[in-house]
């Protein structure tokens, strides 16, 4: 890589070093920062042409875990989100994968251990489940999170 995505907000662009809130601008599919699976409160921003090119590079990872979707409309981006290769995907909102536990989700690919729920629904842990998650109110402000 020769050069490196420019962080919006203070903090560091290694997925190595400790997240803080950011926005990295300019990241492209090549960038580990795109290509690993992230925890923490980071947000990369890549231009694409078309969502076709989009849900492409998003499921192309090794990872599946979690996924967000923003469009114009709900049926826009609930059209987008099944085309996502991942276990809970937020849709018009980033979190509510981390806030609704209910729902039982798979990770695909390398992410996670499985079904994220047991009990009655054990079974299901060997089918391959999609949870999307719906905001149809105003989007949490991310302060909301902060220890």
């Amino acid at each position: 890589m020769t050069r490196a995505p420019r962080a919006i907000s203070a903090g560091a662009v290694s997925v190595e070093e400790t997240a803080r809130q950011r926005l990295l601008a300019g990241a492209t599919q090549q960038d580990e920062i795109v290509r690993r699976e992230v925890f923490g409160p980071v947000v990369s921003v890549t231009p694409f042409s078309d969502v076709d090119e989009a849900v492409r590079w998003a499921n192309d990872s090794d990872y599946g875990l979690s996924a967000a979707v923003f469009g114009a409309t709900e049926d826009d981006a609930l059209r987008v989100a099944e085309k996502i290769n991942a276990g809970g995907i937020s849709v018009n909102d980033a979190g509510l994968t981390t806030m609704i536990f209910e729902e039982e989700k798979s990770a695909f690919r390398c992410s996670g251990m499985g079904p994220s729920r047991v009990g009655a629904s054990g079974l299901t842990r060997f089918f391959r489940n999609k949870a999307l998650f719906l905001n149809r109110g105003a989007v949490m402000p991310i302060d909301v999170m902060a220890e």
